[in-house]
């Protein structure tokens, strides 16, 4: 049996890649170069972004109602985030989103889409149509790093299930609703 290192976290409502490593020393070197590695995600949201890319920077805090809001840089135990998006395409009723973090804050895409008015689909917790109660429609799609060791380019992309684009109200989907 092989023993694994987690690298990053997801939150539990998104889907996509994790990346892993085989020791607890090559676990250390990528964590310490993770600010340079290519982080991107899609989100399917209900609104169209105006304007239709952007960046979105400002400070985050998780509060004691277990949601994160943006607030000041003053407030005290706020962190500062940022987040790069572009408008692909329509997929209708919604439109599909390319989000690039140069951070990565708990709830971070969820709370800066919600903040342009793009809430993600089925995001009941950041301001989605409460309709469609089953797993949020946000995937981490493409990661790109330096690999510590080979010091080759290692670039891993996930594509998503057709469900992803088609959200549903039925009970098709088996995910808990948690606030």
């Amino acid at each position: 049996k092989t023993r694994l290192w987690v690298i990053h976290r997801l939150d539990r409502e998104v889907e996509g890649l994790l990346i892993f490593a085989k020791s607890e020393k090559l676990q250390k070197q990528i964590k310490d170069e993770w600010q340079k590695v290519a982080k991107k995600y899609i989100a399917l949201t209900e609104n169209q972004p105006d304007p239709p890319e952007g960046i979105i920077e400002n400070w985050l805090m998780d509060t004691s109602a277990r949601k994160v809001v943006a607030c000041s840089k003053e407030t005290p135990g706020s962190r500062y985030a940022k987040t790069e998006y572009a408008y692909i395409k329509s997929q209708k009723p919604y439109h599909l989103v390319e989000i690039t973090l140069h951070t990565g804050r708990k709830n971070q895409i969820r709370v800066h889409l919600a903040g342009i008015h793009c809430p993600v689909v089925g995001d009941r917790k950041y301001g989605a149509d409460s309709t469609f109660v089953r797993q949020i429609r946000l995937a981490a799609f493409f990661i790109e790093f330096q690999h510590p060791v080979t010091q080759k380019l290692v670039s891993v992309q996930y594509t998503p299930s057709p469900h992803f684009f088609k959200p549903s109200t039925t009970s098709d989907e088996k995910y808990k609703i948690t606030g």
